[in-house]
């Protein structure tokens, strides 16, 4: 089974992949396995890959890609298709197009990864390990928050 998608997503939406093989294992390893880690190579750019399952534009796009890679289509489709799925992943790669989670939340292209750390100085650095030590301001923080 795929980390995006299934088998039975991509009969879903392009049943005629069953004349291509109704083997759902074949289909699995035959395809998705391949499309999901080329949409991985395409957007690890700007991504961290893998994606989280709940991915619905990931999924989508696997999808898409799975079905081009099943070659069950005539040369007009396919060149549409992938005309489709290189913008996708050019504006998703430019910024101009986020990625989308099931529960509605926005991906975007250079948001920023908060931490509630990220404020104070390294634990440890270069040097002997006896010179490392806590930042005060982190010990500070955390005895404020104890208190509180």
């Amino acid at each position: 089974m795929g980390r995006y998608c299934t088998a039975s997503d991509c009969y879903l939406r392009y049943n005629d992949i069953y004349s291509v093989n109704s083997d759902v294992d074949a289909v699995d390893s035959g395809f998705i396995f391949f499309a999901e880690h080329e949409l991985d190579a395409r957007l690890s750019k700007q991504f961290t890959v893998p994606f989280s399952s709940d991915n619905i534009t990931a999924k989508d796009l696997a999808i898409d890609m799975t079905y081009l890679r099943a070659g069950n289509i005539g040369k007009d489709e396919e060149d549409e298709l992938s005309d489709r799925i290189d913008k996708r992943i050019k504006d998703l790669l430019n910024g101009d197009m986020d990625m989308i989670v099931s529960s509605g939340t926005l991906v975007t292209v250079g948001d920023t990864v908060w931490s509630n750390d990220m404020d104070y100085h390294l634990t440890f650095g270069h040097g002997d390990v006896e010179d490392f030590h806590v930042d005060s301001s982190q010990t500070y923080a955390e005895e404020i928050e104890r208190d509180s």
